[in-house]
C-alpha cells in the first residue's frame, strides 16, 4: 500500500518537474513576462515614482504658531496667541500642479514600457540562440551516429583485412571533431539557458523549441516606421519630455501672479479675547526671473533632443531593416539551396556499394553538415535582426 500511496506523490513531482519545460517561444515570453525579477523591479519603480509624483499635486504645507507671553506692568498676566496659515500659489489653484503630477506618471510610465521592450527583446534573443542551438544539437547527434556507425564498420572491416588502418584513422579523426563540436554545442546552449533562466526568474525552466520566434513581417518599410515612431517608447519619452518642460515653463510664469495666504488668527489676553480670518499676499519680485529664463531654456533643449533623437531613430532603424531584409534572402537561399543538395542517402549507398572512397564520403557529408550549420546560422542572424527591430517597437 505505500508503494500505491507513492504513486501520486511521484505523479505531482513529476508535473512539477515538466511544467517549465517548453517548446514554444510564446510560452517561454509569457514566464519572462510574469516573472523577471527586472520587471519586478521596474514596476516596483514605478509604483514608487507615481506615489512621489503625488506630491506634485499637494499645495504647501500649512504654517502653524502658537505663543505664549508674560506682561510686566500694573495689569500683568499672560495671553496666548495662535496663528494657522495656508498658502496657495495659482498653479495650485488652477490645476497646473495635478497636470504636472500627471505628466510625471507618463514619463513613469514610459520608463517601464521601455524596460519590458528591452527584457523582452532579450529573451527573443535568448530563445533564438536556444534555438539554433537545439537544431544543432540535433543535427551533429545525426551526424554523430552516423560517423559512429561508419567507424564500428571500418574496424570491422579492417579486423577482415578489408579496409586500412588510414580508413580507421580518418573515420576516428572526424568522428572525435564532430563529438567536439557537439559538446561545444551542449556547453553554449547551457549558457545561454541559464542567461534565460535567470532573465526569467525560474531557475527550472527549460526551453526546447526548434522554431525560431515568429514576427508579423508583411508590411514595408515606411509603414512600420510610422508604427514604430508611434509606440517606441523612447520617442514617447521625448514628446512627454517636451510636455513637461513647457508646463513647467507655464508654471514658472504664473509664479508672476501673487501667492495669497490665508489663515486664522486666535488671541486671548487676560481680559480680553480675539479671533478673525486672516489674508496675505507674497510677491515675487526678485525669485522667479531666472527661473523662467531656465525654463524657456530646458523647452528648447527638449525640443533640439526630440529631433537628433527622431533622426537618429530613423537612420538606425533604417539600417536594422536593410540588415533584417538581406538575411532574410541570404537565409532562404541557404535553406533552398541545403534542401536540394540533400544527397546523404545516395552517398551511402555509394560507399556501401564500393562506388566511392571512405574519403570522399567523408568529405561531402561533411559538406552537407557544414552547409546545414551555415543555413542554421543565417537563419539565426536573421531572427536576431528581427529581435533587434522589435526593440524599436512597431512589431511584436
Amino acid at each position: 500500500m505505500k508503494s500505491l500511496r507513492l504513486i501520486p506523490c511521484a505523479l505531482a513531482l513529476l508535473v512539477g518537474t515538466l511544467a517549465y519545460s517548453q517548446e514554444s517561444v510564446g510560452d517561454v515570453l509569457d514566464i519572462v513576462r510574469a516573472n523577471s525579477p527586472a520587471l519586478k523591479v521596474a514596476g516596483g519603480t514605478l509604483e514608487m515614482e507615481k506615489l512621489q509624483n503625488r506630491a506634485e499635486r499637494l499645495p504647501e504645507n500649512p504654517e502653524f504658531e502658537f505663543e505664549n507671553v508674560w506682561a510686566e506692568g500694573p495689569d500683568d498676566g499672560f495671553g496666548r496667541e495662535i496663528r494657522v496659515r495656508q498658502g496657495l500659489d495659482f498653479a495650485t489653484v488652477s490645476g497646473m500642479r495635478g497636470k504636472m503630477a500627471a505628466s510625471l506618471d507618463g514619463l513613469s510610465e514610459l520608463r517601464y514600457q521601455a524596460e519590458v521592450v528591452e527584457v523582452m527583446a532579450q529573451a527573443r534573443e535568448l530563445c533564438a540562440r536556444i534555438v539554433f542551438c537545439n537544431l544543432m544539437v540535433d543535427a551533429l547527434t545525426e551526424y554523430e551516429s552516423i560517423l559512429d556507425d561508419l567507424y564500428q564498420t571500418t574496424l570491422r572491416k579492417s579486423e577482415l583485412g578489408e579496409a586500412t588502418v588510414l580508413d580507421e584513422g580518418k573515420a576516428r579523426i572526424q568522428l572525435s571533431q564532430i563529438r567536439a563540436r557537439l559538446s561545444r554545442t551542449r556547453m553554449d546552449r547551457a549558457s545561454l539557458l541559464a542567461s534565460l533562466r535567470t532573465l526569467a526568474g525560474k531557475e527550472d525552466l527549460d526551453f526546447n523549441g526548434r522554431v525560431f520566434p515568429e514576427y508579423a513581417t508583411g508590411m514595408g518599410f515606411e509603414a512600420w516606421l510610422a508604427e514604430a515612431e508611434l509606440s517606441n517608447p523612447l520617442l514617447r519619452m521625448m514628446e512627454q519630455e517636451i510636455a513637461r518642460t513647457e508646463l513647467q515653463l507655464k508654471m514658472d510664469r504664473s509664479a508672476w501672479v501673487p501667492e495669497l495666504n490665508l489663515g486664522y488668527l486666535y488671541e486671548a489676553g487676560r481680559n480680553e479675547r480675539s479671533r478673525g480670518l486672516t489674508l496675505g499676499i507674497s510677491v515675487p519680485l526678485w525669485s522667479n526671473a531666472s527661473r523662467v529664463k531656465s525654463s524657456v531654456a530646458a523647452v528648447n533643449v527638449a525640443r533640439e533632443q526630440r529631433l537628433r533623437q527622431e533622426s537618429e531613430f530613423r537612420a538606425l532603424v533604417r539600417d536594422a531593416w536593410d540588415q533584417a531584409v538581406g538575411f532574410r534572402e541570404i537565409a532562404a537561399e541557404s535553406r533552398a539551396c541545403l534542401v536540394e543538395s540533400d544527397n546523404r542517402p545516395l552517398l551511402r549507398k555509394a560507399l556501401d556499394s564500393g562506388e566511392m572512397s571512405l574519403l570522399d564520403f567523408l568529405l561531402e557529408t561533411g559538406l552537407y553538415y557544414d552547409a546545414l550549420e551555415s543555413t542554421l546560422s543565417a537563419e539565426l542572424d536573421y531572427h536576431l535582426a528581427m529581435c533587434g527591430l522589435q526593440r524599436y517597437g512597431g512589431m511584436d
